[in-house]
């Protein structure tokens, strides 16, 4: 459980799937702060309480109604009451993913002048987040699986209103979401931070600073994780040199220790406990 919005704390704490990011907040009384969203749009819902965003619209979220915040938008919330909230961070990968198979256009073309959508729920959309919120809890193996399934359908729900599609799909040219799809893409070869951000027409200096500043990590730290994520899978079905050659590392020693750093183990040890 989160009990402020400090990123530090919302990127150790958030649990992580391949499509989504969830967020447990509860929070105390009389409680106020910037909140904001990061490279990822955020679906945010209200367990318990009341919370009020923004002093100039005065707009309440309570258990019936869903904020809905695009990608790097910030806005002011007041807790007057103890709240308990779930939020969600949904990918770029998950959003595109449904818009194509779906046939709805994935745009970019939404400039909103205030950046965020407080709607009334459907039961469609209540049903998908409450299967959600017992998959969350109940954490059975495999859950994280059940997980991404359950966003698929969240993301269709919401993109068949034309306006929360547009939320959704705002920020797709920014350089941040540029560089992780690239990240995510080419992970498996050499991978130069210098060269992203000239792509991007930034130094290389700005560029760092201005994707720590959205994501919390480094962009080096960032493609580590990607290219650790995937080691988890790979080392399942290939040896640990093969696997360290086909995520891009030149030395295998490299590879193991970088594992290793992440998750306490070796690959070798990893995948023995796998039971591999």
């Amino acid at each position: 459980m989160l009990h402020s919005f400090d990123r530090d704390l919302e990127i150790t704490e958030r649990l992580e799937t391949e499509y989504v990011r969830a967020l447990f907040y509860d929070l105390p009384a009389d409680y106020s702060e910037l909140y904001r969203s990061y490279e990822y749009p955020r679906l945010c819902t209200v367990l318990e309480g009341e919370v009020i965003v923004s002093q100039k619209e005065g707009l309440r979220s309570d258990n019936n109604k869903f904020l809905l915040m695009p990608a790097m938008a910030k806005i002011w919330i007041e807790i007057k009451r103890p709240a308990k909230a779930l939020v969600y961070e949904l990918s770029d990968v998950l959003i595109k993913k449904v818009s194509e198979n779906t046939g709805h256009p994935f745009r970019a073309d939404f400039h909103p002048d205030h950046p965020l959508l407080l709607f009334q729920e459907s039961s469609e959309l209540r049903n998908i987040l409450n299967k959600i919120q017992r998959t969350l809890a109940g954490r059975k193996p495999g859950f994280e699986y059940i997980l991404d399934v359950y966003a698929q359908e969240l993301v269709y729900d919401l993109i068949q209103t034309d306006e929360i599609s547009r939320i959704l799909n705002f920020r797709l040219g920014s350089p941040v979401s540029t560089a992780i799809q690239y990240m995510e893409e080419e992970y498996n070869g050499p991978i130069s931070i210098k060269r992203i951000s000239c792509d991007l027409g930034m130094s290389e200096a700005n560029f760092c600073q201005y994707f720590k500043k959205i994501t919390g990590v480094s962009p080096k730290e960032y493609l580590t994780h990607i290219k650790m994520e995937k080691a988890k899978e790979i080392i399942m079905e290939e040896s640990i040199t093969d696997a360290s050659f086909d995520l891009g590392y030149e030395s295998v020693s490299n590879f193991i220790s970088t594992f290793k750093e992440v998750y306490g183990v070796t690959p070798k040890q990893y995948k023995k406990k796998s039971g591999y």
